[in-house]
């Protein structure tokens, strides 16, 4: 009835975008199919005209940087489409055919080992596929302002702070995707203290050199820590509140925080960073490395 009112037709795929089918019904191997079509068929007509090892590995490299990046970095691929697309560069690297099967000298794990390691540098798709995810989730955290990024917190209601974890159950194949990573992105946050009002002061890592503060706290105290902003730990004349948890804490870390400057409302909010790099910017070759 709205297809008619309006003039729409009314479809069962939508179909494409920049190439990447738009999926919207249960995930199988052939979702992904086209991505192993799109390699075999772009090495196939490699393979004759390249007989020496080092040409063969320079192709391989390119067809695996260009071909599935794009996909890579919107969903996560399912494990057998990865294995299919390593096995067929794989292959490809020792000359197999086929009608004419090549000798795998080394095995693909020792491939993928970074050069100065004896490896070829090649990256494991999987893996490779978690790093883009992992970026994505981190700018959803620290790209508050983007239009994408607003808009798919709120569809999911997760528009304030830095969620514990995502819910994954009704979603589209990103957002599953990045419920996946989502552990390993928290554990690699930095809060940069402002006003302390968007950092919690127990399970956020604000302290760089001693961690969050809860891996600290006696397990019989466990139960009993709940979430609370690092300003809700102080008074409103900037000194800590320390009778909230100076019983909890081990003496080295309440000196820690005792160092850590009197806090003010009156600062810009906090920031987030990736504590991977010095310059605590997320960088995708120095996550994967």
């Amino acid at each position: 009835m709205i297809s008619n009112g309006f003039g729409f037709v009314e479809v069962s795929d939508l179909g494409k975008y920049l190439g990447v089918p738009v999926l919207h019904r249960w995930v199988t191997t052939a979702s992904y199919q086209y991505l192993i079509r799109s390699v075999e068929q772009k090495l196939s007509g490699w393979k004759a005209r390249t007989p020496l090892l080092a040409g063969r590995i320079v192709l391989a490299k390119s067809a695996l940087a260009a071909i599935p990046t794009y996909t890579l970095q919107t969903a996560v691929l399912l494990e057998s489409t990865c294995l299919a697309i390593e096995r067929i560069i794989h292959r490809f690297i020792w000359g197999s055919t086929s009608s004419r099967g090549g000798i795998h000298l080394v095995k693909w794990q020792d491939v993928c080992k970074p050069i100065s390691d004896g490896g070829l540098g090649f990256r494991k798709i999987d893996k490779l596929n978690n790093i883009f995810l992992i970026k994505l989730a981190f700018h959803i955290i620290t790209k508050r302002e983007s239009l994408w990024v607003r808009f798919i917190r709120t569809k999911y209601k997760c528009d304030q702070g830095v969620p514990l974890e995502l819910c994954n159950f009704t979603c589209s194949r990103l957002w599953k995707g990045l419920s996946i990573v989502w552990n390993d992105v928290r554990s690699t946050l930095i809060y940069s203290i402002g006003s302390s009002t968007d950092t919690d002061f127990w399970f956020d890592l604000w302290i760089v050199d001693i961690g969050p503060l809860v891996e600290h706290v006696n397990t019989e105290y466990i139960s009993s820590i709940q979430h609370m902003s690092v300003a809700s730990m102080a008074a409103s004349n900037g000194d800590w509140r320390w009778q909230e948890f100076d019983h909890l804490l081990p003496l080295d870390v309440i000196l820690r925080i005792a160092r850590i400057k009197t806090l003010d409302n009156r600062l810009s909010s906090d920031t987030i960073g990736w504590r991977g790099d010095k310059n605590i910017i997320f960088s995708v070759k120095f996550a994967y490395n």
